[in-house]
């Protein structure tokens, strides 16, 4: 089976994220990717600020706690990279059910590589809306755990 979330390794992974704000969540997200190497220090800002452009053309705020922000045709990455966040504060992010969300899952793509975000993006949203997969997610103990979660996830 094919394992849509592949470039989603425990290095990109933060189980206690210490932002407060939207803002601050994505800029820890994308931090993970710079120091694991995903993305080039000199590219993190530019990458915070396509995301949070993207966040106001509408929230990625999904609901059950749910965010998946994200950008696609960005031309400082050259495939596609992610990273997941668990907050367990929660931050607001002007969610359609209007909760905080407690878990995040930034993604970032390349141009042309517009399908297979797509289609990522399709199968997370459509995954986290089941209230026993959020829990598990909520409850993993590792991102060892958390990765191999969200690729069930994307394989069903």
């Amino acid at each position: 089976m094919e394992q849509l979330l592949g470039f989603l390794t425990e290095d990109v992974i933060a189980l206690d994220l210490k932002a407060t704000d939207r803002e601050g969540a994505i800029a820890e997200l994308v931090d993970l990717m710079v120091e694991a190497g995903k993305i080039d220090a000199q590219d993190r800002d530019a990458i915070v600020q396509q995301v949070l452009e993207r966040e106001k053309l509408g929230s990625t705020g999904i609901g059950h706690g749910f965010a998946i922000p994200h950008v696609k045709a960005c031309d400082r990455v050259s495939e596609l990279v992610g990273a997941f966040g668990r907050s367990a504060e929660g931050i607001d992010f002007n969610a359609i059910d209007g909760e905080p969300c407690t878990l995040f899952f930034l993604m970032v793509s390349p141009a042309g590589g517009a399908g297979e975000h797509l289609r990522i993006l399709q199968k997370i949203a459509r995954a986290v809306r089941d209230e026993r997969r959020v829990r598990f997610l909520t409850e993993a103990k590792d991102a060892a755990e958390v990765v191999a979660l969200l690729n069930e996830v994307t394989e069903s």
